[in-house]
């Protein structure tokens, strides 16, 4: 039965891992966008 514990708090772990991975790959993303829609405002306010 010991082995079915470790198994189960591997799995565990690795799922805890994809799931802030995850998070944080979601948080880089909606900066980015914000930087994008930055420079897209920036550029339109320089070509007028």
């Amino acid at each position: 039965m010991d082995n079915l514990n470790y198994l189960f708090i591997g799995y565990l772990v690795i799922w805890i891992i994809i799931f802030v991975y995850t998070l944080n790959i979601g948080k880089k993303q909606k900066k980015l966008e914000k930087d994008i829609d930055f420079i897209k405002r920036s550029l339109e306010q320089d070509l007028d």
